[in-house]
């Protein structure tokens, strides 16, 4: 239905996800606008929040923050994450979804693949986000579910919302909420079959096996919480996002109930996210790719899994628009493939650098087409890839694999006397035949090659940065803080608190220690 991009402002050089609409159909379009104007009623630091909602050609698009990592079901699906690591970012999943009921939306479609994980300042941030079924608790115009109707991921969906979506409470976000800390500690989805029916009738008798028997050794506030969030009746389970957290903290709650009161915001002192460095942050880093991998961090790792390939369905892409696309941010969840960037006249331009350089030199340049093709990046993907590190000043000779040797002239065991010379007639041949060769000189021994001792390298230098994350690129690759930097010259890069960005160059010494006071008011970095 629609396909999401990274996209920066072409004023500000700030960046954000820009989601467009792909169908042409009226009801769809609407409720997409409804989507964000849904979205936009609500901040909190665990929802992704909706700034604009633009038209593009007649395709309505909705300008929301960008959530800089994978999605929950992309990180499970490659991460085995331990039992503290899944409780922490299931405490933030509950704190975003318990702010939107207190706002008054029900989403309808909590699932692992509705949840980014943000990185922020050293911090992985559970996101809740894609508003599209969310149902406003109070009368008015937005509320247009037809009764009867299934809405929803049939997975991750309670029996009454099966039944009728129309007539769902925040309770079916409740059982939703199970459900994925179900998957989560356990690795498996509660409800799983490809049998739509029989996945029906599985969720409405609760057939599914028990996280005991999947997970041995699970804490019994664990087997309590997915036990009633996952109940069939929905007036089995907690009444709110605040009771949710009780029973995880292993305090008992009563059942919702047929009543409802009004829902609280639900607030928490335990954590709520993961660090970078430990084994879950560093699974978050290896799924966004235009970070790099800090040194993992002391302490219990989770499990790491093999790669599942992502696949792209290729259909046709959106309308063309006035923004400046980078990398879709989720090529692989959506119906409608990117469109392709095309390389414009930068390809041109390397080509003609490389063609007069070939003219004046007498051979192709290459240098110049590769760096060309390296700044326009991969055109299905919008990815860049590194510069090509320019040769050195300097180039040592090329050597072939094999060189060619000369044979050492043959040596007579005894050498020849030459005859006298005769001096012979200008026609006609020699009355004394022919003559002989003249002697060979003999062979000049050769000096034995001399090999020096190589010169001990350079000591590595280091940095820290302090305010910001600080990455150092160069020739010699990329580096974070605290890493061994060998000496040389490098860009750096910045990124802080709230995704903008600074740059710059700085030369590392021999055994230097640089540190960076970084300012993200300012976008820029100083050093000590």
């Amino acid at each position: 239905m629609a396909v999401v991009y990274r996209v920066k402002h072409q004023t500000l050089g700030t960046r954000h996800a820009l989601k467009i609409l792909t169908v042409g159909s009226a009801q769809i379009r609407t409720r997409m606008i409804r989507e964000g104007r849904v979205q936009a009623r609500v901040r909190h630091p665990h929802l992704v929040a909706v700034t604009d909602v633009l038209d593009l050609d007649g395709s309505p698009g909705l300008l929301m923050e960008l959530a800089h990592g994978p999605a929950l079901d992309e990180w499970l699906a490659r991460y085995r994450p331990t039992l503290d690591e899944a409780v922490r970012v299931f405490r933030g999943i509950v704190l975003g979804v318990g702010y939107a009921h207190a706002q008054g939306l029900v989403h309808r479609d909590l699932k692992p693949a509705n949840v980014l994980l943000h990185l922020d300042a050293g911090q992985v941030v559970p996101k809740v986000t894609d508003f599209g079924l969310a149902k406003l608790t109070e009368s008015g115009d937005e509320n247009r579910t037809r009764s009867g109707v299934t809405m929803g991921t049939p997975a991750y969906m309670p029996p009454e919302q099966i039944r009728n979506a129309a007539a769902v409470d925040r309770r079916a976000d409740i059982y939703s909420l199970g459900c994925i800390l179900y998957e989560m500690v356990t690795g498996e989805q509660a409800y799983r079959n490809d049998d739509m029916l029989a996945l029906f009738n599985d969720i409405a008798s609760g057939a599914h096996v028990p996280a005991s028997e999947r997970v041995e050794g699970l804490p019994e506030a664990i087997l309590r919480t997915l036990s009633r969030t996952m109940a069939i009746d929905r007036e089995s389970r907690p009444a709110d996002c605040v009771d949710v957290l009780a029973l995880l903290d292993g305090e008992d709650v009563p059942p919702s109930g047929d009543g409802l009161a009004a829902p609280r915001p639900p607030r928490t002192t335990s954590p709520t996210t993961l660090e970078v460095g430990e084994a879950g942050g560093l699974a978050v880093l290896a799924l966004t790719p235009d970070l790099l991998t800090p040194a993992p961090a002391p302490g219990r790792a989770g499990t790491l899994l093999p790669t599942h390939e992502p696949t792209v369905d290729p259909t046709p892409a959106p309308p063309a628009m006035t923004v400046a696309f980078e990398t879709p941010v989720s090529p692989s969840r959506t119906d409608s493939a990117p469109p392709a960037r095309s390389r414009g006249p930068w390809l041109w331009v390397g080509l003609g650098l490389g063609g007069l350089a070939a003219l004046a030199a007498g051979t192709l340049v290459v240098v110049g087409v590769l760096a060309s093709l390296a700044s326009v990046g991969d055109p299905t993907t919008g990815a860049v890839p590194d510069p090509v590190p320019e040769p050195a000043s300097d180039p040592e000779p090329s050597v072939d694999p094999e060189p060619s040797v000369d044979p050492e002239p043959s040596v007579d065991p005894e050498p020849v006397v030459p005859e006298p010379v005769v001096a012979e007639p200008a026609v006609g041949p020699s009355p004394a035949g022919p003559r002989s060769p003249p002697p060979r000189p003999p062979p000049v021994p050769q000096p034995e090659s001399v090999v020096e001792p190589s010169a001990p390298s350079p000591a590595p230098g280091r940095f820290t940065a302090t305010g910001g994350v600080v990455v150092l690129r160069g020739p010699s690759g990329s580096f974070r803080a605290d890493e061994p930097v060998p000496p040389g010259t490098y860009d750096y890069d910045i990124r802080f608190d709230d995704m903008s960005e600074g740059s710059g160059t700085v030369t590392v010494a021999p055994g230097q220690v640089l540190r960076f006071r970084c300012d993200s008011a300012f976008g820029r970095c100083a050093l000590d």
